[in-house]
């Protein structure tokens, strides 16, 4: 449980998992009436230890037996719902160890390399900065943010420069980007957890004076961290987003049509994965559940996640993530996917990050699509739409733009679509380049 989360996040969540025990951690030269023993407050009824507080020395020193199984629970980890409760993924030994094991080897090859932990331990992006290292006599260092600059602490794992190896998602790789920063030692990236645009990896390949590999993991929080993996290439990868690649070991992932059944190569489908990674389930939410779980219609035992995303194999055997289906709506009776918007604004010279969402406005009948973006020299909206007309079709072309110095950021470094400011009335003309009334019809019609 995310410590940074709000006590009441934390007692929704505490309420719905009743465990036996809350492990906490005070500081060394609190009381107890310490901030961090207030903690108890939310695991009423359960034991609660203090780690800071053991006995160390009273501890046994020797090895455990090993009593887990495969199918046995590992971990869970909660993820947003489309309903606002939040849902927890039910994740095993089996699968973690499986993403650990081709982790390891596909990162690290033989190598002990620095991992930098800096995310927090609530976000399955952090694993692969764990537990990949911990069982590979590599090395984890650990970054906090005392300051609490939400999401900039990633700045400081490249000020540091002691890290080899860093997982992050595309929008802290964009952040790092527009900060200018010099690292030397950082030697490989791992990007996950939203799209990666291929304008941002190719600048980010030339920051780092193309001595880096970047690689683009995809993987829903149900299927364990990561399940499909692209090397990116600077000669090869020129659509508008980088590839997911291909799958990790005994891992299958299927694109089926509307009635379950495979599609062609260079055609558009559901993302099924079917893994030793999916999960046992949602906590507690056996509707939801059925819904997305099931029983493998190809490989006799196996269990599918159906995630929701949709995607398709290019002609090279390389998926193409294509977006959410979700993110899929229709203005006006054309369907249309936010992500080409998306494209298409970080197609025009100076947009460094663009994300494009649906909302609705008083007094207007229909939802209004608006773009948010940051460019480099303070591009006005007018320029940008003026851009975009000459790439989508009117109807596609957001009824706002609205220009920001930065994308704001959850905790776990993704786009934050419910802190997107919510664009005035008069914001809509700030997208045109304004004339002053000159004729007395017109200063007539101002007043």
């Amino acid at each position: 449980i995310d410590t940074e989360s709000p006590a009441l996040r934390k007692r929704q969540l505490l309420e719905d998992l009743q465990p036996d025990a809350v492990l906490i951690c005070s500081s060394a030269d609190t009381d107890g009436d310490s901030e961090e023993d207030s903690e108890r407050v939310w695991a009423e009824g359960c034991r609660v230890i203090d780690v800071h507080r053991l006995d160390l020395d009273r501890l046994p020193d020797a090895d455990p037996q090993r009593q887990t199984q495969a199918d046995e629970l590992a971990y869970m980890i909660y993820t947003s719902g489309s309903t606002g409760v939040p849902k927890a993924a039910m994740m095993t030994h089996g699968g973690l160890a499986n993403y650990v094991g081709w982790a390891r080897r596909a990162y690290l090859d033989g190598e002990a390399l620095d991992f930098a932990l800096y995310s927090s331990l609530a976000f399955d992006l952090t694993l692969t900065s764990i537990f990949v290292p911990a069982v590979s006599g590599a090395g984890i260092r650990i970054f906090s943010d005392p300051g609490g600059r939400s999401g900039l602490e990633i700045l400081d794992v490249f000020e540091a420069d002691n890290v080899d190896v860093v997982k992050l998602t595309p929008a802290h790789l964009d952040l790092v980007r527009n900060h200018g920063i010099d690292c030397q030692r950082v030697r490989k990236l791992i990007v996950g957890g939203e799209d990666f645009k291929t304008p941002l990896a190719q600048a980010v390949h030339e920051a780092f004076d193309r001595r880096v590999e970047i690689f683009n993991e995809y993987g829903p929080t149900e299927a364990t961290v990561g399940c499909m993996v692209h090397r990116y290439d600077p000669a090869t990868d020129t659509r508008a987003s980088v590839p997911i690649g291909q799958p990790i070991a005994r891992t299958s992932v299927y694109l089926l049509d509307a009635y379950g059944q495979p599609v062609p190569s260079g055609v558009a489908g559901e993302m099924v994965i079917g893994s030793p990674g999916v999960a046992a389930g949602y906590w507690n939410r056996r509707d939801l559940t059925l819904e997305r779980f099931g029983d493998d219609p190809f490989r006799p035992g196996g269990r599918i996640y159906r995630t929701g995303d949709m995607a398709r194999w290019d002609e090279r055997g390389d998926m193409e993530f294509l977006g959410r289906i979700d993110h899929q709506v229709k203005v006006r009776g054309y369907r249309i996917e936010l992500g080409e918007i998306d494209a298409a604004m970080l197609d025009c010279p100076g947009v460094q990050a663009a994300v494009t969402v649906l909302k609705n406005h008083p007094g207007k009948p229909q939802a209004q699509l608006v773009g948010y973006f940051t460019s480099e020299s303070r591009m006005e909206p007018a320029a940008l739409r003026e851009a975009l007309a000459t790439r989508l079709p009117a109807y596609m072309v957001p009824g706002h733009l609205v220009a920001l110095t930065a994308l704001p950021l959850t905790s776990n470094g993704k786009v934050d679509h419910g802190a997107l400011p919510n664009p005035e009335p008069a914001m809509q003309a700030l997208n045109e380049n304004y004339v002053a009334p000159s004729s007395p019809a017109e200063k007539q019609l101002a007043e």
